[in-house]
């Protein structure tokens, strides 16, 4: 039993005016910046918004490296400057990745650990906005285990040989220079952490190959970074040798800290407030009100952890826990503005809000045409029954676009155009069973594809290891894995409840009230599912799952697009609750109707 509770130290930072001055400087100039055309803002731009050209400007302006010592291309100023630069960076959206790690961890790195050459020759570098460093940390087989890493780094003459393979060093492609943490010595397995090294590598010495790893949305920003026999002076180790383990921890905390991990969605959310506000009603104010209120909380932690490493402290925990509350309420700022803006599309259109919002899920949509089509059948609604229509292609308005998986869903617009031929009426349907046939159709699908993701993430928790043991032998995977498996039974069992009475049904697509709620239903259990599993079943795949190699992302963005085609479940949800208040309406005037319990148990 423990004796006492948990308390975490988030000191309030001390701001002077020179730190809100220079933050006006950079809105200025990140606003001015955008009207002129230098960016498109996007989403994640940390991670996905590369542009070189962007980061040499800020060089210029001197708003990289301003902790540094000036001898070394900074200006000493403080980490509450360089948090408010931080900041107005990622809420525009701007391209910074270039830069980012380089600034954020592997300069102060060579700052605090690196010879007095590299400090001369690179910071000043880095600080300009002309050199980049990757990450070397992750591996094939190790993932977040850096103590399992089996690059390894032997003395050869005038200095080592390294050998072994670094996945998702995002960036590497335009970087000069990676990190590589490498192990110096034989693994003692009750030493795990013990004979690591920190080597800093030339990417283009003899040896080195860098290979793009396409994620979710197809682009290549991660990389497979592969050193054979790449041999590196003495005076390239970083810090002592055998001592790569307690570097690397003092630099997780400025990686964790900082206020990327609550901002990088934060673009879409200011579109949203800005689309809404002429027209925001209460239930859009309270739930965006609610964001706005739980981003100042967060930041006021993430402000404490800058507050302690100005103050000389390593705040690993506090920095574990502004990471984690920060990058789950990212997430949670998507799935809630989709209740208002649905996202179907790849493509936005000259809509930015949709944009940012599919950015979000995607990193960066494509634009990408079909090929054309002859003739062109589709359903119609005439007079109130369903018809199927056929049309000549060249007659009709077609804009071809692609849902988030890269499925075709053209819009098509009719106007005056004649059909060619036109059926007699499809019995027993109208055009409010259509619509229910079609979101029944995607409850199924969604429904289906959740339990194929069920089964990639077990089989993938059972083969992968990290510390030591399978992933599945974690209990907070075990928990990840019941609950993943909890809501695809949960969809399963309402949409095979939908198609049961359907099949009881006479007319089972009429757009009756008999047939509505079990379809209303299935949608709405399958498409809120879907959300919770995809989230769930990513964390226990970590970067795996995003790449464009594995499967799991081809679930992924199938039910991100089916929960929101032929109404998403905040749709049937509301028209489960009038429907509901409605027949108790009637009920109270003395007409058919009854309690709640009656209409969920008939």
């Amino acid at each position: 039993m423990m004796s006492e509770s948990i308390r975490f130290n988030f000191p309030a930072p001390v701001i002077d005016d020179s730190v809100d001055r220079l933050r006006k400087e950079v809105r200025a100039f990140l606003q001015e910046e955008i009207r002129n055309g230098g960016f498109q803002p996007v989403t994640d731009c940390w991670c996905s918004g590369i542009d070189p050209e962007f980061s040499r400007k800020l060089g210029q302006r001197g708003w990289l490296g301003v902790t540094w010592p000036k001898q070394y291309g900074g200006r000493e100023l403080s980490a509450l400057h360089r948090y408010a630069i931080t900041e107005e960076l990622l809420v525009a959206g701007a391209p910074v990745h270039a830069h980012w790690i380089a600034d954020r961890q592997s300069g102060p790195l060579i700052l605090a650990t690196g010879t007095e050459q590299m400090k001369r020759t690179l910071l000043p570098r880095i600080a300009a906005g002309e050199c980049f460093v990757a990450l070397g940390l992750s591996e094939p087989e190790s993932g977040s285990d850096l103590a399992s890493v089996r690059t390894r780094a032997h003395r050869v003459e005038g200095g080592w040989e390294i050998t072994g393979t670094k996945l998702w060093s995002s960036g590497a492609q335009i970087c000069q220079y990676m990190t590589v943490l490498a192990r110096t010595s034989e693994r003692d397995d009750k030493k795990r952490h013990e004979g690591l090294t920190q080597f800093l590598v030339p990417l283009d010495s003899p040896g080195v190959s860098v290979r793009g790893i396409r994620d979710m949305s197809g682009v290549e920003h991660f990389n497979e970074s592969h050193f054979e026999h790449v041999f590196v002076p003495e005076d390239s180790v970083l810090g002592e040798v055998g001592a790569g383990w307690k570097q690397i921890t003092s630099e997780l905390a400025l990686e964790r800290s900082g206020p990327e991990r609550l901002l990088s969605t934060f673009v879409v959310l200011e579109k949203a407030f800005q689309h809404a506000a002429a027209t925001m009603n209460g239930h859009q104010a309270a739930m965006m009100g609610g964001m706005v209120a739980r981003i100042r909380a967060l930041r006021a932690m993430s402000l404490g952890v800058a507050a302690l490493l100005e103050q000389g402290h390593y705040p690993e925990v506090e920095a574990s826990l502004v990471k984690d509350l920060g990058t789950r309420f990212e997430q949670d700022i998507i799935e809630r503005l989709r209740e208002f803006w649905p996202i179907q599309l790849k493509q936005s259109f000259g809509d930015e809000l949709h944009y940012l919002l599919a950015d979000s899920l995607l990193r960066q949509p494509s634009f990408t045409l079909h090929a054309g089509v002859a003739h062109l059948v589709v359903p119609v609604s005439d007079q109130g029954v369903v018809r199927i229509a056929t049309f000549a292609a060249d007659k009709v308005e077609i804009d071809y676009r692609e849902s988030l998986a890269g499925e075709s869903r053209a819009q098509v617009q009719l106007s005056e155009a004649v059909p060619l031929e036109l059926s007699s009426a499809v019995e027993g349907m109208n055009e409010h069973g259509l619509m229910q046939f079609c979101a029944l159709v995607r409850a199924c699908q969604i429904a289906g594809a959740m339990e194929k993701m069920n089964e990639l993430t077990v089989a993938y928790v059972k083969e992968r290891h990290q510390f030591g043991r399978a992933l599945g032998k974690f209990q907070a995977i075990q928990h990840k894995i019941a609950d993943i498996a909890g809501e695809s039974a949960l969809a399963n069992a309402s949409v095979e409840q939908a198609v049961r009475e359907l099949s009881q049904h006479p007319q089972p697509f009429s757009g009756s009230e008999d047939t509505f709620l079990s379809v209303a239903t299935a949608k709405v259990v399958a498409s809120a599912a879907a959300g919770t599993v995809s989230r769930l079943a990513h964390q226990c795949h970590g970067a795996m799952g995003f790449s464009y190699e594995y499967p799991l992302q081809q679930y992924s963005r199938r039910i991100w697009s089916w929960r929101e085609e032929y109404g998403s479940e905040f749709y049937w949800s509301e028209r489960i609750g009038l429907a509901v208040a409605d027949e108790l309406k009637q009920s109270a005037a003395g007409q058919n109707g009854g309690r709640v319990w009656e209409i969920i148990s008939r």
